[in-house]
């Protein structure tokens, strides 16, 4: 299937919020190439679990594309259009898999070397989608606090020695309470500035209780949820025929309830925190104990 025979059948499988934006766009994405569409498609399928920001930046680029000319859309998708793809792509079920058209797309683009091409056109699209609405100003300055070095008794390695030339380093503070007067200090500035998922507190460990004005998850927590995704990725492995592409799939389609995450909690924090761990960028997060 091909953009412009898109209909509002093709988007049934969406959740309900992404659907109906969808549907009311319809007539802007039957006119993408094939080279663009999925990936917009990726980041509206899962609309309805996006934070704040991330919808208000889906947003900004629907109000750019639609203000754009009819000859000055052809021109921000020409470079995507002029992309060589295979038939096998257009058969692929890039409306309901994205995700994994974006993986199929990258490969093809790499191994016919279109990639940079398609670089310097997702690049020069950024730019001007951005350009087009600038982020907004934010309540106060962005704070990040790093807690590293629990139960160390002993370090002789000199810490922060590219950081130092640009800051203060301050070798005689008393750790004593340490954590909990940050915790604290990120509370208090979280009453100050209440925004939805605005103030966020990431553990290595077991998490310190906060106020609910933080979004708190700890890799502690996400213990039981883990198990439950190995045990269904060690199936997939042992299986008589190891299939890639049907373990991506799996891990793709996977929802917060088969993870053990609780069906009663915050939906958004749930897709978020099983992306954690179905995406690479988890290991990432949880690299080590960071509030």
């Amino acid at each position: 299937m091909l953009p412009n025979q898109l209909t509002p059948a093709s988007f049934a499988g969406y959740p309900p919020q992404a659907r109906q934006l969808a549907t009311k766009q319809i007539a802007l994405l039957q006119r993408f190439p094939l080279a663009f569409l999925p990936l917009l498609l990726r980041e509206l399928i899962v609309y309805d679990w996006k934070f704040p920001s991330e919808r208000a930046d889906l947003g900004r680029q629907f109000t750019y594309l639609q203000a754009l000319p009819a000859s000055a859309l052809q021109a921000a998708m020409a470079a995507f259009a002029q992309l060589r793809l295979p038939r096998e792509l257009e058969q692929t079920d890039w409306v309901n898999a994205p995700a994994i058209f974006s993986e199929q797309l990258s490969a093809h683009l790499w191994t016919t070397h279109q990639i940079e091409i398609f670089r310097a056109a997702a690049v020069d699209y950024v730019r001007k989608v951005t350009a087009s609405a600038p982020d907004p100003a934010l309540p106060t300055h962005r704070l990040g606090i790093a807690i590293i070095g629990q139960g160390v008794a002993r370090n002789d390695y000199r810490l922060f020695r590219k950081l130092r030339p640009q800051g203060m380093y301050f070798p005689q503070v008393k750790h004593t309470g340490g954590v909990q007067a940050l915790l604290a200090a990120a509370a208090a500035r979280a009453k100050a500035h209440s925004v939805p998922y605005g103030h966020w507190y990431i553990d290595g460990g077991a998490a310190l209780a906060v106020p609910e004005s933080v979004t708190r998850i700890s890799y502690q927590a996400l213990s039981a949820p883990r198990a439950a995704i190995q045990s269904r990725m060690q199936k997939t492995y042992e299986a008589a025929v190891f299939d890639p592409e049907a373990f991506r799939t799996m891990l793709a389609r996977m929802k917060p309830e088969d993870a053990g995450l609780d069906a009663g909690a915050d939906e958004v924090l749930n897709r978020f925190q099983l992306s954690l761990l179905t995406e690479g960028s988890g290991t990432q997060v949880f690299a080590a104990p960071s509030p």
